[in-house]
């Protein structure tokens, strides 16, 4: 009778020993992040800054907001006047771990659970890689999984969420490809191989961070170069050496077949996001690539090397620059390049750290500023994100490290510990010492090697040195003891672990994931985005609106104080840190202002937005020409960074901007008057008259100027009819009045232009420039201010909002149109002095200038969803329908029924010719590359489920 027990599954109990002890160090690996990121994770704090708040919440919500309805997200209206939704990889709507997420989870939520997610991801490849490529034992490459997904590189880019997940892959492709050497008779093992990286290479194109998917193929293809350079170097023979390197090349291309087959897949399994993506590209305002000095920008730069590198107890540098490890893991790693030509995988680990190490100097590396002029490394900025092969392989070479410290800690003394471990250590104790004067002495040398605004060179904060000089010393301490005392040499490399552990938590400290705040700081409704709800007449996110709300524009930044700051501090003082209190104040300014991409979650519309990848279309960066200083190109989206005043009127007539925000920053008091300074206009003799499009029913006694140069007389008509012009007198510098008669309440005010007798008569300064106005009641001293233009103020608070009361609507009927033959012709004609956007277009193509200024009509939403609108015309004359809407592939119309083209006017807008009378028009979005994508991407995972049951029946076969 047998004595052996056994789980009441029926499975003996010595099976389930073995499958506990290898979960046990992905349940270690889980627990260590749980640790470093307990305020995450055990609570119910979010983060809100950067990127988070303004790029990913905002497309989360949207994108799991279609999930749930069961609908797939193709265009979005609420940014840059209409853009394409899917087509935008970064928003990642493919990526299937999102999936759970968006259907779960509210999207602050869904972050955090993303995050820690990809995190134990990453760590568990990189387990997993250090097991099979370099024959870790399991403490070893535990230690480095951790240093990998927990150390200073991956989680400084926590904001980058879909960079995140991008990186999560990477030490995947390492576990595939393990110690993969091809020879001509291997192809079913090559195709089995280019099947698996085509998987985690759609896994990164769908996570939609592009650069990442770049970054791996190159680290691939270095790590695969490196693989079958010591394998060929290990089985050379005594042949030739013209033969050798024959073989050596032979065996090479038989290295890269997966990989280059890999790509291909690739292309056909996510096609569904790559074509959409390629047609956004061409008509990105970045196509054709960066150039040259943008590619470069957020290079590594040599200055903050040990900034970079070593750990940040406080004061962290860019987030771009961040890749530090402990000391002690740069000490291990070294000893494990030492030994590259003795341990597996140590020299493919020593060439990928080094190669990405190499490559993020970006434009201090001459070698880089040849790559950044081919394809690929063309279409990204920021080099330093090369790191990640860095930290990577330094991660694998840490692991090593202390994988052989833990060997010869249990062998006798001899020269192998002197070759093995002491003298490299000896050499990477004087290079980080070096690195730790170069941290003191840099500040010297940046003055003729500047550095960005992102960051400077400073001397490292004491505590930070001195914990670097601590952790040094305790380093050198074991390694000095490890083979003289015999109780050290056992637990010496744990002490070396616990100070990997330790350093490493107290160096993310000062990361931004440390200091989550609260989530009010998302879900809170402030003011302004309340009244603009109301105003756009879909209150709490009515998506069946029909009549889509007018657009705004915020030009207020967020330098000003808000108005419940103590408030906040009386509650949240003993609930999160100051770094918590202080995200939360910026994100609740954010919502003030309602700035960029915060239109998605709110269910506005905004003129402009902001896109670091390949939005907005370059139509849009056009256009906005119209209204930026100079003319210039505006490449991210972002308007408010450019404009320090309200822009010409019949721009944001033309754009349907209804509402504009403004701060009261640069507004002033002036001898106990406040003037409202965010609508200056600069005047000339031959300028039109200005006039008060608001005048408040306030009976005043005069009206203050406040102006750079002496203004020119003052027409104003009361509500009774009186007319009164009057000139200006000076009551201080830059500050004038003009007097009424008699108190009176205002009908109109008009700021009139200099003529040649008021600079003869009243000193008149020809041109100059109105800063603010204000009705002025002299007897009770009270005030009242005016701005000039078709505005209203519907909102003081923290920010102001106006309306813009000559907004144009969505969709209009002009009677005269003129062609153009290309978009820099119709912005040339759209920027003539004359032009009027609201009574002609522009039209781009080749057509006959129709020019009648005879008719009436009006059009008018009977539905309006992103991807299909239907609209009513109304017209007593030919006309052509503007829908100051985007104009892109994919859509298209009917006119009562019948297809008719859709034009492209005024740059950027859509328009339809339309015949006198009543019709209906119906607009519909169907991007072309979408269908077909998601037709070979269904094909390519058929084909992929098929070749994976026919090698299940082959592998059956061959084990029967």
């Amino acid at each position: 009778m047998s004595n052996s027990r056994s789980h009441p599954s029926g499975i003996p109990d010595s099976s389930w020993k073995v499958v506990l002890k290898k979960l046990l160090p992905f349940f270690a690996l889980a627990v260590v992040i749980l640790i470093f990121f307990n305020q995450l994770a055990l609570g119910d704090l979010i983060l809100a800054r950067g990127d988070v708040q303004l790029y990913f919440y905002p497309y989360w919500h949207q994108a799991s907001a279609a999930l749930r309805a069961g609908h797939i997200p193709l265009w979005n209206p609420a940014l840059f006047m209409g853009t394409p939704f899917l087509a935008n990889s970064q928003v990642g709507f493919f990526y299937p771990l999102n999936w759970p997420l968006w259907l779960l989870l509210p999207a602050p939520e869904a972050v955090n659970a993303s995050i820690l997610l990809h995190l134990f991801i990453a760590g568990s490849g990189t387990y997993l890689a250090g097991r099979k490529c370099l024959k870790l034992d399991l403490p070893a490459s535990l230690i480095a999984a951790v240093l990998f997904s927990l150390g200073g590189y991956v989680t400084a880019q926590i904001e980058h969420v879909n960079q995140v997940q991008g990186i999560t892959w990477l030490p995947w492709f390492l576990l595939a490809t393990g110690t993969w050497k091809s020879s001509p008779g291997q192809w079913r093992s090559a195709a089995k191989l280019a099947v698996i990286l085509s998987l985690l290479f759609a896994l990164q194109i769908l996570a939609g961070h592009t650069q990442t998917a770049f970054i791996t193929f190159v680290g691939l293809f270095i790590w695969l170069t490196a693989q079958a350079t010591t394998d060929w170097w290990r089985s050379r023979s005594v042949e030739s050496s013209s033969r050798r390197f024959h073989d050596f090349f032979v065996q090479i291309a038989y290295t890269y077949f997966p990989l280059f087959i890999a790509i291909i897949m690739t292309a056909i399994l996510a096609s569904v996001q790559i074509l959409p993506t390629l047609e956004l590209t061409a008509y990105s305002s970045r196509q054709g690539g960066l150039p040259v000095n943008e590619a470069l920008s957020f290079s590594l730069h040599p200055l903050l090397l040990t900034r970079s590198l070593f750990p940040a107890y406080v004061e962290p540098i860019f987030s771009e620059y961040i890749a530090f490890l402990p000391l002690a893991a740069l000490i291990l790693a070294f000893i494990a390049a030492w030994n590259w030509h003795r341990r597996a995988g140590a020299f493919q680990s020593l060439v990928l750290a080094a190669s990405g190490l190499f490559l993020a100097l970006g434009i201090f590396n001459p070698f880089y500023q040849l790559l950044v002029r081919s394809p690929g490394f063309n279409l990204f900025r920021a080099p330093a994100r090369w790191m990640i092969l860095y930290a990577l392989g330094l991660a694998l070479l840490a692991g090593l490290g202390w994988q052989i410290l833990a060997d010869e800690s249990k062998v006798t003394r001899g020269e192998r510990f002197q070759s093995e471990i002491r003298r490299p250590a000896i050499v990477v104790v004087i290079i980080i010492v070096a690195l730790m004067v170069w941290a003191l002495i840099a500040v010297n040398f940046s003055s003729w090697l500047p550095v960005g605004t992102e960051a400077s060179v400073t001397v490292p904060p004491t505590t930070t040195f001195l914990g670097w000089i601590a952790e040094l010393l305790i380093a050198i301490v074991i390694l000095i003891f490890l083979r003289r005392l015999s109780g050290l040499a056992k637990i010496g490399p744990l002490l070396i672990a616990g100070i990997l552990m330790l350093v490493l938590f107290l160096g993310t400290r000062a990361l931004s994931y440390n200091h989550p705040t609260t989530p009010e700081a998302f879900y809170e409704l402030r003011p302004p985005i309340s009244r603009l709800q109301l105003l756009a007449g879909c209150p709490d996110q009515d998506d069946n609106c029909e009549q889509p709300g007018a657009r705004y524009l915020s030009l207020s930044n967020i330098f000003f104080d808000i108005g419940d700051q103590a408030e906040i501090d009386s509650i949240y003082q003993d609930q999160l840190s100051e770094r918590a209190r202080f995200d939360y104040t910026v994100a609740t300014k954010q919502k003030e202002i309602i700035g960029p991409n915060l239109s998605m979650i709110y269910g506005l519309s905004a003129v402009d937005g902001f896109d670091g990848g390949i939005l907005p279309l370059g139509n849009f960066s056009e256009v906005v020409r119209l209204i930026m200083p100079s003319g210039e190109r505006n490449i991210d989206g972002r308007l408010r960074e450019h404009l320090s005043s309200v822009p010409e009127e019949k721009w944001l007539d033309l754009f349907n901007a209804g509402y504009v925000i403004t701060d009261k920053v640069e507004d002033v008091w002036r001898e106990d008057v406040f003037f409202d300074r965010q609508h200056t206009v600069t005047m000339k003799p031959q300028s039109p008259p200005v006039s008060v499009g608001h005048v408040p029913a306030y009976e005043s006694t005069g009206l203050w100027l406040l102006t750079e140069g002496h203004p020119g007389a003052v027409e104003v008509v009361s509500t009774s009819g009186k007319v009164h012009i009057v000139q200006p007198t000076v009551i201080s510098d830059e500050l004038f009045q003009v007097s009424w008669p008699e108190p009176m309440i205002l009908q109109s005010i008009s700021i009139l232009p200099c003529t040649n007798d008021d600079m003869t008569a009243n000193g008149c300064a020809g041109s100059y420039r109105l800063l603010g106005l204000a009705l002025v009641d002299s007897r009770d001293e009270t005030f009242q201010p005016v701005v000039p233009g078709q505005y209203r103020l519907i909102h003081s608070g923290d920010v102001k909002i106006y309306e813009n009361l000559d907004a144009l609507p969505r969709a209009f009927i002009v009677y005269n149109w003129i062609f153009r033959p290309t978009a820099e012709a119709a912005l040339e004609a759209m920027a003539q002095p004359g032009f009027d956007p609201s009574n002609t277009a522009v039209v781009l193509g080749k057509g006959s200038d129709y020019l009648t200024n005879e008719g009436r009509g009006l059009a008018m939403f009977r539905e309006y969803e992103p991807e299909r609108i239907r609209i009513s015309s109304q017209s007593d004359a030919e006309g052509l329908l503007v829908l100051t809407d985007a104009h892109y592939p994919g859509w298209k119309a009917t006119l009562d029924g019948d297809p008719v083209p859709i034009e492209q006017v005024d740059v950027l807008f859509r328009g339809l010719i339309i015949p006198p009378g009543e019709h209906e028009i119906v607009l519909s979005y169907t991007p072309i590359p979408f269908e077909i994508g998601k037709i070979i991407s269904l094909l390519g995972v058929v084909l992929l489920a098929v070749f994976a049951v026919n090698l299940f029946i082959i592998r059956q076969k061959i084990d029967g």
